[in-house]
């Protein structure tokens, strides 16, 4: 933002700036750090960064120029009915959600959090999970190998001018995470979301269609109890 001065007879007008500061599936339609970064049910790192989506809302449009930059993806896992969603910050963190489909949701849904290296590659592996993958320009891709079946993921920016990306809230179930896919601001957006929190089995989140960003939230639907999600917060550090 430009600086203004006002220069007055009598005296000088300091103006002073404050910075602001199912999974189930709608059908209408990081040579790699160490990223020892445990979330098994969302119920450690991320527990900042609900909180910190919640009262700086949207990253995206964030004007600042001397603001970390913040890119949003969504991409899939070949073969499988399983979706990704992440959020990148300065190309160098990042937090990913992959959230199972009918067939998958209880047993391929995770929050993950990993360091990004400087070259763009990562790894993380914990629990059975291994995702070994690049970060390339406008290319998000890797590989997810869970108890020995090894599938390729990728994911692109998500489009200017959509609603299309990584959202997250809370709900008795513990962490709800929904991603949107929109392929351009005239198509119809999809989503696929799932509620994990503690010891717990997952549970199927529907988003209310028609899917709408309205005040910066998304109406959801965690059995038979609304809820709603808001942009996915970067990865605490």
């Amino acid at each position: 933002m430009p600086k203004h001065s006002f220069h007055l007879p009598l005296f000088l007008a300091i103006v002073s700036l404050a910075t602001l500061a199912a999974c189930s599936d709608d059908t209408t339609d990081e040579h790699p750090r160490k990223p020892q970064h445990k979330d098994a049910a969302g119920d450690d790192e991320l527990d900042g960064g609900t909180a910190d989506a919640a009262s700086t809302g949207s990253t995206r449009d964030a004007a600042r120029s001397d603001a970390p930059s913040v890119q949003r993806w969504v991409g899939s896992v070949d073969n499988t009915d399983v979706r990704l969603g992440a959020v990148i910050e300065s190309k160098s963190r990042a937090r990913l959600f992959f959230c199972g489909g009918p067939t998958s949701y209880q047993s391929a849904t995770r929050w993950i959090i990993l360091d990004v290296a400087a070259a763009g590659g990562f790894e993380f592996d914990d629990s059975g999970w291994i995702v070994r993958g690049k970060l390339d320009g406008d290319q998000l891709s890797g590989t997810i190998d869970q108890g020995g079946e090894n599938h390729a993921f990728s994911a692109t920016p998500v489009a200017e001018q959509t609603i299309a990306g990584l959202y997250e809230g809370s709900a008795e179930c513990g962490r709800v995470g929904l991603i949107v896919t929109q392929r351009d601001s005239k198509a119809t957006p999809s989503g696929q979301g799932a509620c994990l929190g503690g010891d717990q089995p997952p549970e199927q989140v529907n988003p209310i269609l028609p899917i709408a960003l309205k005040d910066g939230s998304i109406r959801v639907k965690v059995g038979n109890v609304e809820s709603s999600v808001h942009e996915a917060a970067p990865a605490p550090r």
